[in-house]
């Protein structure tokens, strides 16, 4: 995916629809979002942040991260483009939360996202898939372009710093696929300025993907409190003739987005298995050093039981995995199959 970082003017109202947003920020490529231990990597160079390697801001836009001058050097043809400082941070908004700049507020919101990654990625084939399916006789041309999260901050003046990055922020309700051409015409200043950076990326996605190339999604991550989003943006490909009869998968669909949901609101993020990337492992972040690492509370769901966690940290995320799982209403079997024929019946990704 790429990424976008904006922030939206005080003093109206607070809605993505109605407010164009007023930040000089351009789309601007990264690379993809992390799936491994690490939550941050180099822009260039994929490189991990670990302990004794602290990776930089580029100091233009504040929101791209360096391992080291050469790689920021290396990469700079491309970043210049569309590498321009936000606007100033809202400070009254973003001052109770415990942020004294827009800057690290769209950093944390980033750091959110990278270690939700699995669950952002299944959540948006779902509602790709739902809208397809309710939509039969609609062209492939007409597929969804923008895909909104609404998110909560949940830090405190107190608490920001050392909160845990999977849980500074919450879902408030599903992700909802919203009118993109509404959204351009609402923020038009912020649509030309990120002319340059989108025709960038669209030159990218059609040499790699070519005929199969259809326009660019872009997803949204929106928090009203602060008046502020992230954006990524993917490609749009020619998706395979979908299966028969939509309402038999539906409710498998529920069950998987009230997981994927759950693992973002209560601390478990999810990432890909060893055995397949369509099954997501349940893990927590810990703290290593001035970083932080994601660890699997089990390597196979083979090993998964209830109330299996030990120490206090542990515990309390193996309790809510429990809660998740057992919130499922249509689904009896395990969780590896129910995500496996989730993956199976989206065929909007190909």
């Amino acid at each position: 995916m790429q990424e976008l970082v904006l922030h939206k003017p005080s003093g109206r109202s607070s809605s993505p629809q109605q407010e164009p947003p007023a930040s000089s920020n351009a789309p601007r490529p990264l690379p993809e979002l992390p799936e491994g231990d690490a939550l941050r990597c180099c822009h260039t160079c994929n490189k991990s942040e670990v302990p004794g390697v602290k990776l930089k801001e580029c100091g233009g836009c504040r929101n791209i991260l360096y391992c080291s001058g050469k790689c920021q050097k290396a990469e700079w043809p491309q970043h210049k483009a569309v590498c321009q400082a936000g606007p100033p941070a809202q400070q009254e908004k973003l001052a109770q939360y415990g942020y004294s700049s827009a800057a690290a507020f769209s950093r944390d919101i980033r750091d959110y996202v990278n270690a939700h990654s699995w669950a952002i990625g299944n959540l948006v084939t779902i509602q790709r898939q739902i809208w397809r399916d309710t939509h039969p006789n609609a062209s492939i041309t007409e597929q969804p372009r923008l895909i909104t999260f609404f998110l909560r901050c949940q830090t405190t003046p107190d608490s920001h710093k050392n909160r845990n990055p999977a849980t500074r922020f919450a879902l408030m309700g599903e992700p909802t696929v919203r009118d993109m051409e509404k959204w351009k015409r609402d923020c038009p200043h912020w649509w030309k300025q990120g002319q340059a950076g989108r025709a960038q990326l669209e030159e990218g996605y059609v040499r790699e993907y070519g005929s199969e190339y259809i326009d660019i999604l872009s997803i949204e991550y929106f928090v009203p409190e602060t008046n502020s989003c992230t954006m990524d943006f993917a490609p749009l490909l020619t998706p395979v003739e979908p299966l028969p009869n939509p309402r038999s998968r539906w409710p498998l669909f529920s069950d998987m987005t009230i997981f994927s949901m759950r693992s973002m609101n209560h601390g478990f993020p999810l990432r890909a298995s060893e055995e397949s990337s369509r099954v997501g492992i349940p893990g927590r972040f810990v703290r290593l050093g001035s970083t932080w690492k994601w660890e699997p509370l089990f390597t196979s769901w083979d090993e998964y039981s209830p109330g299996r966690g030990k120490g206090k940290d542990a515990a309390s995320v193996y309790r809510e995995l429990d809660l998740a799982i057992s919130a499922r209403v249509f689904w009896p079997g395990s969780m590896p199959t129910l995500m496996e024929a989730q993956a199976w019946y989206c065929t909007i990704t190909g």
